[in-house]
């Protein structure tokens, strides 16, 4: 029974890694975290902090215990590092995109209408002129848009 519990234990904990690494990039379960779960979230924090802090002072250690005490934290802490680690990546595959499109501009005098972009990363030629925009998200309903009429970045939010 033991050995079923740790097992059970670790799926969990893996789990709760895969989910709170790509739940940033869910929209709808973002919309329901932010509006319904951030106090919920806290409490169960403030318990998991409890309960680490109880874990570590017990001579009575169970493996499976620390674990699920740590399960909130470690929810938080993936998704706060995928958001971070998505963001770096995606841009700096746009940014690889962006010199590719302007190289094509430069030597053929126009964009493409349409073009091969990494997964992800969203390209829109501005109809009638020669510009574009690139896009994506960085999770929690954040994308970042490169303005090439501009050469910059902005970011928008859920109510941009």
């Amino acid at each position: 029974a033991k050995i079923m519990k740790n097992k059970i234990v670790i799926i969990v904990f893996f789990l709760t890694i895969i989910f709170g690494s790509t739940s940033p990039f869910w929209d709808s379960f973002v919309v329901i975290e932010v509006f319904f779960g951030v106090i919920p979230l806290l409490l169960l924090l403030l318990i998991s902090s409890v309960l680490i802090i109880i874990n570590s002072i017990s001579k009575n250690k169970k493996i499976s215990d620390s674990i699920i005490s740590f399960l909130i934290p470690i929810f938080i802490a993936t998704q706060i590092t995928s958001t971070f680690l998505v963001d770096k990546l995606q841009k700096f595959r746009s940014e690889s995109l962006i010199e590719e499109l302007h190289l094509i501009q430069k030597q053929k005098k126009k964009l493409p209408e349409n073009i091969e972009t990494p997964t992800g990363i969203k390209y829109h030629k501005i109809k009638g002129e020669e510009t574009f925009v690139i896009s994506f998200s960085r999770g929690f309903l954040i994308t970042e848009k490169y303005y090439s009429d501009e050469d910059k970045w902005r970011s928008y939010g859920w109510n941009d």
